[in-house]
């Protein structure tokens, strides 16, 4: 059964019953879930400080 949702490109990760499965190699879901809101969180401070520097100069 795991081989079969795995073969599905938008599966990452599988529970079945306590055990969780995911393809092997890949970090576990809560790592990723991490690293996307660290690199969100980095994009908009950047856009929020580009946007400032506009602000300052139109004024």
């Amino acid at each position: 059964m795991t081989d079969f949702v795995f073969s599905q490109p938008e599966a990452y990760e599988v529970k079945i019953g306590d055990r969780v499965y995911r393809r092997p190699g890949d970090p576990p879901l809560e790592e990723v879930i991490e690293m996307l809101q660290k690199e969100k969180a980095k994009e908009d401070s950047l856009d929020a400080t580009v946007s400032g520097a506009h602000g300052r100069d139109e004024l």
